[in-house]
């Protein structure tokens, strides 16, 4: 890695959502990368890609700074904002805050649709109410 080098290596596929969570938090916050777009039909980069993170999975951080590797978008915004911050925070200071964020984050990306509708794209009318009832409880 040469000096001008960002030490952080985002590997990502533009498709992949959670990829674009890391995106939007690192282009935010200012912070310094080096986005590595990984082609998965191509044999080589496949293999170029687990060679970094075996399980093969979207977004992976690589940082050559500190020779970690952090999987899984809501753990790569914490380990950013905590060793890599940027002009803007990516989590509020107080830990009560930065847990209900990360409440919020789990809702949002856990392959619960209806809760990702609701918050994201669908603002609620006043007597609209979840379609699971455990839900209600994840969203206020």
């Amino acid at each position: 890695m040469s000096k001008s080098e960002p030490a952080l290596v985002l590997y990502y596929h533009p498709f992949a959502s959670y990829c674009q969570k890391v995106l939007a938090a690192l282009y935010e916050s200012g912070t310094p990368f080096h986005p590595h777009r990984v082609d998965l039909g191509d044999e080589a980069a496949r293999n170029a890609f687990y060679a970094i993170w075996p399980i093969g999975k979207f977004p992976v951080l690589r940082d050559a700074s500190r020779g970690v590797t952090i999987p899984e978008s809501t753990t790569i915004i914490e380990y950013l904002d905590l060793h890599h911050p940027g002009a803007a925070r990516l989590l509020p200071a107080d830990a009560e805050d930065a847990w209900r964020v990360r409440r919020r984050s789990s809702a949002t990306g856990s392959g619960r649709p209806e809760a990702r509708t609701r918050q994201v794209w669908i603002p609620p009318a006043k007597h609209w109410r979840p379609p699971m009832a455990s839900l209600a409880g994840d969203l206020r």
